[in-house]
This record gives C-alpha cells, sequence and structure tokens, in this order.
C-alpha cells in the first residue's frame, strides 16, 4: 500500500510541476506577446538571459555584502587570544579550516593571535575579520551572515 501511495504522489508532484512549468510558459509567451521588445535582447545573444540572472543574482549578494557591520555586531562576536591550551583543544578544527590559516591573511593561526568567531563558526584573526565586516556584513569563506 505504501508503494501505491508514493506511486500516486509521485505523478500527482510531476503533474502539478507540469502545470506551473506550463503556466509560467504562457505567462511568458503573454508578456512577450504584449511586450515585443522582450525578446530583442534574446535574439541578439541566447545566453544574454542567463547574464542577466547571473548579474541580477550578483546585484542581490552585492547589496548584501556593501552593508557594513555595525559596532553592537561586532562587539558580540566572540573573540579569544589562542593560548597553548586552546591549540591542543582546537587543533584538529584549526587544521580543517584552511590548513589552520586565516582566509584572509592566509597566515598561520599562532599562539597570542586574537580570533573571532563568526555566527557560521569559521574563525579568522581579529583584526583581519574587523576590517573586513566594516566593508563586507558576510563571511569571506561561506558568505552568510546568520
Amino acid at each position: 500500500m505504501t508503494i501505491e501511495l508514493l506511486f500516486e504522489l509521485f505523478f500527482l508532484g510531476f503533474s502539478i510541476f507540469s502545470i506551473l512549468l506550463f503556466a509560467f510558459f504562457i505567462i511568458a509567451l503573454i508578456r512577450t506577446r504584449i511586450n515585443p521588445e522582450l525578446l530583442l535582447p534574446l535574439m541578439d545573444d541566447p545566453n544574454s538571459l542567463f547574464l542577466d540572472i547571473m548579474f541580477n543574482s550578483q546585484n542581490q549578494i552585492n547589496e548584501t555584502k556593501q552593508t557594513p557591520i555595525t559596532e553592537k555586531e561586532l562587539s558580540i562576536l566572540p573573540k579569544i587570544q589562542l593560548t597553548k591550551e586552546h591549540f591542543q583543544k582546537m587543533e584538529n578544527f584549526l587544521k580543517n579550516q584552511l590548513e589552520g590559516r586565516c582566509c584572509i591573511c592566509l597566515e598561520k593561526f599562532n599562539e597570542g593571535d586574537n580570533i573571532t568567531t563568526l555566527p557560521c563558526f569559521h574563525i579568522f584573526h581579529s583584526s583581519c575579520i574587523q576590517t573586513w565586516l566594516n566593508m563586507n556584513k558576510v563571511c569571506p569563506l561561506c558568505k552568510t551572515w546568520k
């Protein structure tokens, strides 16, 4: 009975997808009939639609990146000075992150370095990440800010 149910759900999902795809096609067709100028860029360069989508996506990412971090947000980020004990406890973690290097300055983490951890759990030299976050409010590695 469960196989039959899964089979029905698969075809139901497939039909919903087909309906949505067909609706998208009809809307696009109507838009180009009403405004034929929308087709002109596509006729010049078939890759232009892809490039437009990529450009618009990049602009949305850049809007997030260009927002500098506030002093309050910066002050709540965890900061520590690396000691011998930290190194022993975090040895595997540090090795897994870019072979124990700060991805901004590419220098190895050393005992006595001040490090900051972002909400995504990536770590950086405090001075490096502060400079970075004053320009971009995203993690340099994963591009998120949680």
